[in-house]
């Protein structure tokens, strides 16, 4: 599962530059853990911009005591770099976005497509429809 993972390794290229951190401090930031109910939508701009496009994952929102990493209790800590960067945020892998959108396991993207060599898979996830939800309206539209 890779949303239960830390930000090293492979997904070393999707976590936030500091220069993004810095510039945004959290404000806009759409914030969810790997045991999050909901997210936002994610748009064909996901990675390209952070504002408005989608969620952002955090791998180490919480403490060993359960609790948030940030000062929620002063606004000003997300202005703080070193604590924005313990919450190890990152963006949402391809295949994890696909896999929220009811993609089946054996869907890939053609070579040369996905971040951050190129944003297409997210333009092209950006741009279409949970299949489980469509499914859903359907049956519920058609039913005598």
């Amino acid at each position: 599962d890779e949303g239960g993972e830390g930000g090293g390794g492979e997904f070393a290229k999707y976590m936030i530059p500091d220069a993004d951190l810095l510039k945004w401090k959290g404000y806009v930031f759409d914030i969810v853990t790997p045991g999050s109910k909901r997210c936002s939508c994610f748009t064909k701009s996901y990675s390209k911009y952070i504002r408005g496009t989608g969620s952002l994952l955090s791998t180490n929102f919480y403490g060993p005591d359960g609790k948030c990493l940030l000062d929620t209790s002063d606004p000003w800590s997300v202005q703080d770099l070193a604590a924005m960067k313990r919450l190890q945020l990152r963006y949402f892998t391809e295949r994890e976005v696909s896999n929220l959108m009811g993609f089946p396991q054996r869907f890939t993207f053609p070579e040369g497509t996905t971040f951050p060599e190129s944003r297409v898979a997210y333009r092209m996830l950006g741009n279409s429809l949970s299949v489980p939800v469509v499914t859903t309206l359907l049956s519920y539209l058609f039913r005598e």
